[in-house]
Formats: C-alpha cells, sequence, structure tokens
C-alpha cells in the first residue's frame, strides 16, 4: 500500500508536469505549485500509511487527505499568475494548515496500544 502512495504520487507529479510543458495556457507557476501540492500530498498520506495510529484513523485520514489534496490541487491550478490578493492560493496554505494540524492532534490522541 505504501508503494502505491509513492508510486501514484510520483506519477500525477509526472503527468502534471508533462502538461505544464505543453500546455501554453498553464503557466510555469501553477504547474510548479500543483507539482508541490501533488508532492506535499502524497507525502502526507505516506505519513498516515506510515504513522503507528489506530487503522480507523488511519482510512478516515487518508479518504480525508485524498480529498484535500485534490481541493488544493485544483485550487492552485485555477489560481491567478499573480501572488498579490491571490485567494486561492490563501485557500490552499489554509486547507494545509488544516491538514498539519489533523495529523498533529491524530499523532497526539490516536496511537495505536
Amino acid at each position: 500500500m505504501k508503494n502505491l502512495i509513492l508510486i501514484t504520487g510520483f506519477l500525477a507529479i509526472v503527468l502534471n508536469t508533462l502538461f505544464g510543458l505543453i500546455l501554453s495556457s498553464y503557466t510555469t507557476q501553477n504547474f510548479m505549485l500543483a507539482n508541490l501540492s501533488l508532492a506535499l500530498s502524497t507525502a502526507i498520506l505516506y505519513i498516515i500509511a506510515f504513522k503507528k495510529i489506530t487503522h480507523g484513523y488511519q482510512i478516515g485520514l487518508s479518504v480525508l487527505f485524498s480529498i484535500t489534496g485534490t481541493l488544493r490541487f485544483f485550487s492552485v491550478v485555477f489560481a491567478p499568475s499573480t501572488w498579490e490578493d491571490n485567494i486561492w492560493f490563501i485557500a490552499a496554505l489554509c486547507v494545509l494548515i488544516f491538514e498539519v494540524a489533523c495529523v498533529a492532534v491524530v499523532s497526539f490522541f490516536g496511537k495505536r496500544r
């Protein structure tokens, strides 16, 4: 399962990079941020699969982080190319902060005994 997460994440990054290189309307900033988002989602899912927490938390967080990772990916893909007043980028950062907070809380409270 852990290798499947890494392989899927790697293939998603490669596919996104190819789209970024082929499509002229897909700006460099957006596809680099999308690659970073995919890498972070892969890392978070891998950490959840690797941690010694209750299986219920692992399954629930894996589903939750797959959904939030998809939302974060699309928010950076459709974000405007400017850094100022970029609500899409702020939304992606808020989702990332939420994911990291969930991992921290579950790591503290959800230890397998």
